[in-house]
């Protein structure tokens, strides 16, 4: 059966397969505001850190949580450049979703050595382990990955 009917004008051909991109001069720059996540994409790995101090438990971060939104988005800074230091400068817009999850995981980590120090090594070292593993599987996958000396 053809997607093509002349009488009608709504159904038209089959349209073209997506192209893939091809840049003859490498990829694109990494785009930072692509790569950075939210504060609310860190309070989700961190449930039990969204808690005012009346005990009720907020979504994401604010001025009344410790770490403030403020200083989760501190933290997001300083994940988002050790992450883009350890990825090639130039990548593939297709690995985006993945370098956000990395700067994620590394913010969340911070959050736990940061604020809770005397009681980081559970969730912090959880969060390092993730981290590590995710950028170990992406190390395999993109070119020029690099690891970090200190995970």
């Amino acid at each position: 059966m053809s997607t093509s009917d002349p009488g009608n004008p709504q159904i038209g051909p089959n349209p073209p397969p997506p192209q893939i991109p091809f840049w003859q001069d490498g990829p694109p720059p990494v785009d930072p505001t692509q790569v950075t996540p939210s504060v609310a994409d860190v309070a989700i790995l961190e449930r039990t850190r969204t808690i005012h101090d009346d005990g009720s438990e907020v979504s994401t971060f604010d001025s009344e949580t410790r770490p403030t939104d403020v200083e989760v988005s501190e933290l997001i800074d300083q994940a988002l450049g050790e992450v883009c230091g350890m990825v090639p400068s130039n990548v593939d817009p297709i690995w985006y979703p993945a370098i956000r999850r990395l700067v994620t995981l590394r913010s969340a980590a911070l959050v736990e050595v940061s604020f809770y120090r005397e009681q980081a090594m559970t969730p912090a070292a959880a969060h390092t382990a993730q981290f590590t593993a995710e950028l170990q599987c992406l190390q395999k996958v993109m070119p020029g990955l690099t690891l970090p000396l200190v995970a």
